[in-house]
């Protein structure tokens, strides 16, 4: 230092190689520079270099701050860094820093500004390099190792720009970005395998800008996290892969914006958003192969995901717990064991998001109070279903399509219910099922080609609506309730049935207003098994081998009004092996038969016009019993209008005429 008093404030001084002894303060724009071999400086009680104005360059040199911990006695913590920067613009080239207790590289204050290229700080006590109290400058090309703290720390309201630096094998962070203010520009740099803490470390109120970065192999920590209210920053195109917790994580309030970046191999959850006020913008970010959740969104928090793919993991995204909300529009959920999953009491909004080849499920919304507007989604190729609601869920669903999958729609358990608008489920083993108490509505909502059932509402206590819904070309039934259920379904259309009826009420109830069900293989309607719905203004009709309406088995009855059945194959309506149904107001005609009523059966009838059918209007087998009141029966272009075998009875006010046949009444009973 005293030598530096007597050369030129722009001189280069050459040290020759060996151990010198330093602790000199920097005033000038003096070069300081290795001359061939290893130059070694080292000081105890004070830095190796203190810059206090100036632009100097040190180069080539390797320096030691080898004094004791700051813990261990009242000292200044920058009086054990190797290299303090309070003021000017300093240039460090081709060095190799150290600090037994403190930082390799300090730069404090708002005049601080150095230029640190090709450098590497190792084994410091605290970080390997540090900027705080407003500091800026520029790091280069440069490395942080094996330092007890972050390998590289930013302060409050320090600006730094970082540029082509590794920062690997440090005890917490490799970078940490902390405090109000705290900023700087990230580009091109490596964090790799840093232990305790995370890749990068943002908190309390700094807004780094970061772009191009790798994060990966975090020992314990995660890849990025960003933490605390007012904490922001942006992140585009990086990348974390491998960490131990998670790739990205924000929390505690925390609003960054990352835009695509990518997120592999996390050994816990790849993207999470956690806490209230948590939140963020994510924009064309990929999360895959994680093995827990792709992403999650948990605790209160709200963010924003836009044209995101979430990929490979145990479930693509997770949305859970109460007061959590949050945006996803325009996604992609590929291939994940489930595929999103929204529980205790979550209310997303997933607008023209994809779900598909789900190992289990596509979407399950599950548990009391939880809810979320799902639009113009898809989600399809499903080893389970393609979405399911359970346990009291109440979703919104609107233009969505589900195909393809086990079922395309599963809504199941008491208290469980939902909104289904415009929605379509093609290709799906069964369309939509429906149980164990649930009771959704549905709205217009079309269910095409399953390979067995279309719908299924079963189980005592189940319900629901559905209006002008329509379910055509399945496999088996069309619509089936059973063992219970009681929906009320208007307006609904079944057609195409390939092996089974249109309808199918098996030992249930329900209302049935405004249906039709036509060009099914079997019957239009078929009830059985106990079955006693009220049918009302339905139309049942080109029924290729079999009956319009079929009610069959002891104790199903079933109440029909103001309905119709035509061109049937079979009879129009047809009673059998016990079935009693109540039939007003309605009309049976142009079909093999007009009613059929066969043995063991009966039935009542009253105002019904039936006309047109080839063989008989009516006709009872032995051993059934009937009642027609106020009925037609005419027209009948191969057979008789009234051919009773059986006991019952019509009464006066009922007519038989213009038929090709004479009638046959061979009364058992009364008339």
């Amino acid at each position: 230092e005293e030598a530096l008093a007597f050369v030129d404030p722009d001189a280069k001084i050459l040290l020759a190689p060996g151990t010198h002894q330093a602790g000199i303060v920097l005033r000038t724009n003096v070069t300081i520079e290795a001359n061939g071999g290893t130059v070694v400086l080292q000081s105890s009680e004070t830095p190796c270099f203190t810059v206090e104005t100036g632009s100097p360059v040190l180069r080539g040199l390797s320096m030691q701050q080898r004094g004791v911990a700051p813990e261990a006695t009242d000292g200044d913590p920058k009086a054990y860094s190797a290299v303090v920067i309070l003021a000017g613009a300093p240039t460090l080239e081709d060095c190799i820093i150290s600090s037994r207790a403190s930082f390799g590289i300090l730069a404090m204050g708002l005049e601080a500004r150095p230029l640190v290229i090709g450098c590497t700080a190792l084994e410091c006590g605290l970080s390997g390099i540090a900027f705080d109290m407003g500091a800026s400058g520029n790091v280069t090309k440069s490395t942080s190792t094996k330092c007890r703290d972050a390998g590289l720390y930013v302060g409050p309201a320090s600006t730094p720009v970082v540029q082509h630096c590794v920062l690997k094998d440090n005890e917490t962070d490799g970078i940490r970005v902390s405090g109000a203010g705290a900023a700087g520009t990230f580009e091109d740099c490596e964090a790799v395998a840093n232990k305790s803490g995370s890749g990068l470390m943002v908190r309390d109120g700094a807004t780094p800008f970061v772009l191009r970065c790798t994060f990966s192999d975090s020992v314990a920590g995660d890849g990025i996290t960003v933490s605390g209210l007012d904490t922001r920053g942006s992140f585009e195109d990086c990348q974390t892969h491998n960490n131990r917790q998670r790739g990205i994580a924000v929390l505690l309030g925390a609003n960054p914006v990352v835009r695509r970046c990518k997120v592999t191999g996390t050994k816990a959850t790849g993207i999470v958003i956690s806490g209230a006020d948590s939140a963020g913008t994510f924009e064309m970010c990929e999360s895959r192969v994680n093995q827990q959740g792709a992403i999650a969104v948990t605790d209160g928090a709200n963010p924003t995901v836009r044209g995101c793919k979430f990929s490979g993991s145990k479930v693509g995204v997770i949305v859970n717990g109460t007061n959590t909300t949050g945006t996803f529009q325009d996604c992609y959920v590929l291939s994940n064991i489930r595929g999103v999953r929204v529980a205790g009491g979550a209310n997303p909004a997933m607008r023209a998001c994809t779900v598909g080849k789900s190992v289990e499920n596509g979407f399950e919304i599950h548990g009391d109070g939880t809810s979320g507007a799902y639009d113009e989604c898809v989600s399809q190729g499903n080893n389970g279903y393609a979405i399911g609601v359970f346990e009291g869920a109440t979703p919104a669903v609107r233009r969505c399509k589900f195909s393809d999958s086990k079922a395309g729609l599963w809504v199941h358990g008491a208290s469980t219910a939902g909104t289904f608008e415009d929605c379509e489920m093609g290709g799906n083993e069964t369309g939509i099922y429906v149980a164990e108490g649930s009771n959704p509505a549905m709205h217009r909502c079309k269910v095409f080609g399953s390979t067995g059932t279309g719908i299924h509402i079963r189980g005592t206590g189940t319900t629901g609506t559905l209006e002008n819904c329509e379910s055509r070309a399945s496999a088996l039934a069309g619509i089936l309730v059973s063992e219970g259920a009681a929906p009320v379904v208007r307006g609904f259309k079944s057609s195409g049935s390939k092996k089974q009826d249109g309808i199918v009420v098996d030992g249930a109830a329900g209302t049935f207003e405004n249906c039709e069900s036509f060009s099914n293989e079997k019957a239009g309607i078929r009830l059985r098994g106990g079955a006693n719905p009220i049918v009302d203004l339905c139309v049942f009709h080109d029924a290729s081998r079999n009956c319009g309406i079929l009610v069959e088995g002891e104790g199903t009855k079933g109440a029909f009004t103001q309905c119709s059945a035509h061109k049937n194959k079979l009879s129009a309506f047809q009673v059998q092996a016990g079935g009693n149904p109540t039939v007003s107001h309605s009309k049976f005609y142009d079909s093999g038969m007009g009613i059929a009523i066969l043995t063991g059966s009966s039935g009542s009838f009253s105002n019904c016009d039936v006309y047109g059918n080839a063989s008989s209007g009516i006709r009872s087998e032995a051993g059934s019993v009937f009642r027609a009141t106020a009925c037609s029966f005419h027209h009948t272009t191969n057979g008789r209008g009234i051919h009773v075998e059986g006991a019952g009875g019509l009464s006066p006010d009922c007519s038989s005429y213009s038929n090709a046949y004479p009638d046959q009444r061979h009364w058992q009973g009364y008339r």
